[in-house]
């Protein structure tokens, strides 16, 4: 594999607790059908977070990398997006969740955008009609993404508002917001696991982060974690 052709990752976190649970096998049916040549600037990376149910893509029609997490730490999220953008092979990203689907056409715009220093968000549509965008779906950079040193991972183990130290701490650091405004992304409602949502103990993190942000120190209350657990490659395909 030439992996200079390659144009764009696309960082997946997934948990699966439900048996039931089959949209990421739409997900990948949906973009295998997309046209080859797009296909083969795009690289999937899979971010299996210690799911207690197997997790296989088994395809021939993507680019896919399926890493595992195989420390069982609640709500990590935020290290499973970490994993992800450290294997990406592209200085561009999309990150997102598993119940979004991009437009064919978006991606060949992302493929001629220029390296972005600014974080794109993009604009929704479920079943037709305009939603608010998902702050954890954006398109940007390798190097932004790493400007605030990737996702904290001490709100790992608990649910919550290490999404919003990501964007406050790069807010500080001078990176802007921007919105894709050309097409809106597919959004579905699903429910894939069953995990409970207590924001309590990361809210604490979040204001002492936002503290250390006010008094012109964003670094300070970091905590530097980063990826703080085994992982393995499960899957691979190239095309």
């Amino acid at each position: 594999m030439d992996f200079r052709n390659l144009e764009l990752t696309y960082v997946l976190p997934i948990y699966q607790d439900n048996k039931d649970f089959d949209d990421l096998i739409k997900l990948i049916e949906i973009y295998g059908k997309y046209d080859l040549s797009v296909l083969k600037k795009i690289h999937f990376i899979f971010v299996d977070d210690c799911s207690p149910i197997p997790i296989s893509i088994n395809s021939k029609a993507i680019n896919y990398t399926l890493v595992k997490i195989v420390d069982d730490i609640f709500w990590n999220q935020g290290g499973a997006r970490n994993l992800g953008v450290t294997l990406s092979k592209t200085p561009k990203l999309i990150l997102t969740d598993l119940d979004h689907i991009f437009p064919e056409s978006i991606l060949k715009d992302l493929f001629n955008k220029k390296i972005p220093k600014d974080i794109y968000k993009f604009r929704r549509a479920l079943e037709g009609k305009k939603i608010g965008s998902h702050p954890n779906t954006f398109f940007c950079s390798k190097t932004t993404y790493f400007k605030s040193l990737g996702v904290d991972e001490a709100f790992s183990g608990n649910y919550g508002h290490e999404d919003i130290y990501f964007f406050d701490l790069q807010i500080a650091l001078g990176t802007r917001f921007k919105k894709y405004r050309k097409e809106m992304i597919t959004y579905f409602e699903h429910n894939h696991h069953s995990l409970e949502r207590d924001s309590s103990h990361n809210l604490a993190l979040l204001e002492e982060r936002r503290l250390a942000i006010k008094n012109r120190k964003p670094f300070s209350a970091h905590s530097r974690k980063f990826l703080c657990f085994d992982w393995k490659v499960m899957e691979e395909n190239w095309l």
